[in-house]
């Protein structure tokens, strides 16, 4: 309804549709009618009830072990679980990562470029902390009206894991490596903007590296992976989302310490916070209490 009631505006606009807006006491009674039916008929069919259940996903150690088994170039235990080169299967793990510790949706990662990603130093961490930033001004939930003619930027952030088979920043390493070092592609310049500001970072192929994945090409390479360790999801690239959510909640992780996104408004020069799910933060984790760096959160 949502597309259809898009089209209308439009032509609304255009002049082109006089007629009243489709959505109504109407359309309403029409979609309850609806759902009450689809709920009779997914009785009728015994339709999975763990479908959207809190067994729906992955656990923290089948992401490690499907980490573990793209580093492996496929193989756990001297079986052969995954075909494919080591190029995709490293760009499927990052992806992966980069999904499940930023709660990212698949057009965020698809879309990404190298320019939108930067490292922030945090303070008052011990050692050298940096954190790895994701910048998104276009998706979903970014409509052209709110943000998505640039005007609004969001901020995704993850950090260093401890355990390396798991950690997003070092798979963005082990994948930038692989593509300049070992499998030929030219490394941009640096120096020039144009050379740099439309590589995407999960190119479909490193000969076309300003063109974005496919999400086909992208579902087909993490579908194999999640099944090569039994995990039983009715998403494929929501799954990380979805998983990442019940993992902090069911763990109680408190709401102010899963993490923020900054959006930024370049109007009116002023940052906008807002709390949503993208991780455990690291610093304070007492309950209650917030940490000490609210910018970026930490994978769990």
């Amino acid at each position: 309804m949502s597309a259809l009631c898009a089209l209308y505006d439009d032509q609304a606009v255009a002049g082109l549709n006089h007629h009243p807006h489709p959505r109504g006491k109407g359309l309403k009674a029409l979609l309850e009618r609806l759902r009450i039916d689809w709920a009779a008929e997914k009785r009728r069919t015994f339709e999975d009830r763990a479908i959207h259940g809190l067994n729906d996903g992955y656990t923290i150690e089948q992401a490690g072990r499907l980490c573990a088994l793209l580093l492996r170039g496929g193989v756990e235990d001297g079986r052969q679980r995954l075909t494919g080169t080591d190029l995709y299967l490293v760009r499927t793990r990052l992806d992966f990562l980069m999904l499940h510790s930023m709660m990212l949706r698949g057009e965020s990662t698809r879309k990404a470029e190298l320019a939108d990603l930067c490292s922030v130093l945090l303070p008052d961490e011990g050692s050298e902390c940096l954190g790895l930033v994701l910048r998104t001004s276009v998706g979903k939930t970014i409509p052209l009206a709110l943000g998505g003619n640039l005007r609004m930027q969001h901020y995704h952030a993850a950090l260093r894991h401890r355990d390396p088979v798991l950690c997003p920043v070092g798979a963005l390493a082990h994948w930038l490596v692989l593509r300049w070092e070992i499998c030929g592609e030219t490394p941009p310049d640096f120096r020039r903007r144009e050379s740099w500001y439309t590589t995407k970072v999960l190119p479909g192929k490193l000969s076309l590296a300003q063109k974005e994945i496919s999400d086909d090409t992208q579902r087909n390479w993490i579908l194999p992976a999640l099944e090569a360790v039994a995990v039983d999801s009715s998403k494929v690239i929501h799954a990380m989302r979805q998983s990442m959510a019940r993992l902090a909640d069911m763990w109680e992780v408190p709401a102010d310490q899963v993490g923020v996104s900054f959006i930024f408004r370049r109007r009116r020069s002023r940052v906008k916070r807002r709390y949503r799910f993208r991780g455990r933060a690291a610093g304070n984790t007492a309950r209650g209490r917030r940490p000490t760096w609210p910018a970026c959160p930490v994978i769990i």
